[in-house]
């Protein structure tokens, strides 16, 4: 997901023509300040999953672009080539596999001075050597240097932009002070459940879930629990048995020592419609809650049922709440 510059001040210094090129491993760390910690492992250049942890297990070749000012390190943009072609499902929950943007940054001292674009041309000259395509960005709401990234795409010729997923971030505190989590309400929900931790599922347990998905198709295909990365699941998540059967989880992560991200839910459907996914919320929520100071939570548009959930529960109680776009650019 794109991270853009901080804008500089309207009264910016005269533009300037970087030396962008093509970072081999050898250049690559004297940029390493210039781009997020999620991306820093991308850094290595070396072939690789494209986020195992959220379920995204398709090959990607990392790209950085350095811009130079001056012989000094200015600028750096990071993308992502396809390595490998997805599966039916993996197009389905994660779209095409295609070239795509997922950092931009530019030093203080050269903002606003046509760096970002430099390195946007230089990315679309690399894609263009490749044999062309579809050139995709994607980027999150809710912070100023937002309006200058979509003005940067839409002055050169990208779509305009697409929703993709929405994201909230709240605290376990807001959660508990909410009336999501009303003691009789989460009582009535959780009747006849059994709420236990999912490490304590066990290989037979696991082969019951994908046996009885493969004959009843129970499962939505992007939240199956195989999909994710559970070697480094967070202890708090939870699994729910209903009258014996595994029915539900919620299994989270830790991107950051005090941030809990809620990564995958899910509660079979005729259960769903009664709400019983909140005592798996509350449930890893208490187990948090002494020392996680933030919970993130996103959901694709393509799942209403969640959005509305999220738009009436949580966004109420959240500090941030903020979109996840898309743009798109063809280069021949």
């Amino acid at each position: 997901m794109i991270t853009p510059t901080p804008p500089s001040p309207a009264d910016a210094s005269d533009p300037i023509d970087p030396d962008v090129r093509l970072l081999d491993s050898s250049k690559v760390d004297a940029f390493r300040a210039m781009t997020y910690d999620a991306y820093k492992r991308l850094l290595s250049l070396e072939t690789q999953e494209r986020s195992p942890g959220e379920g995204d297990h398709r090959l990607i070749e990392p790209l950085a672009l350095g811009a130079y000012v001056d012989g000094r390190p200015a600028g750096l943009l990071v993308a992502e080539w396809p390595a490998s072609e997805p599966t039916a499902a993996e197009k389905s929950a994660f779209g095409d596999a295609v070239p795509r943007v997922l950092s931009i940054y530019v030093s203080a001292p050269a903002r606003r001075r046509g760096v970002a674009g430099a390195l946007l041309d230089a990315l679309e000259t690399e894609v263009a050597r490749r044999g062309g395509g579809i050139l995709e960005a994607v980027y999150t709401t809710g912070k100023p240097p937002i309006e200058w990234l979509e003005r940067l795409f839409a002055g050169r010729g990208w779509t305009a932009p697409e929703g993709k997923s929405l994201l909230v971030r709240f605290t376990p505190a807001a959660a508990f002070a909410s009336r999501l989590l009303l003691e009789k309400r989460v009582a009535r929900q959780r009747e006849g459940l059994e709420i236990s931790p999912f490490s304590e599922l066990t290989a037979e347990d696991h082969e019951t879930i994908r046996r009885s998905d493969a004959e009843k198709q129970w499962i939505v295909p992007f939240l199956a629990p195989w999909r994710y990365d559970l070697q480094n699941a967070d202890p708090s998540s939870v699994v729910a048995r209903h009258h014996g059967d595994v029915v539900g989880w919620v299994i989270t992560h830790r991107p950051e020592r005090h941030v809990v991200r809620f990564t995958c839910s899910f509660m079979r459907r005729d259960l769903a419609r009664e709400g019983r996914i909140v005592p798996l919320y509350e449930a890893v929520l208490k187990q948090v809650r002494g020392d996680c100071r933030e919970c993130s939570f996103t959901t694709p548009f393509e799942y209403p049922r969640m959005i509305a959930f999220i738009r009436r529960h949580l966004a109420p109680i959240s500090h941030v709440v903020a979109e996840t776009r898309l743009v798109k650019r063809e280069v021949p």
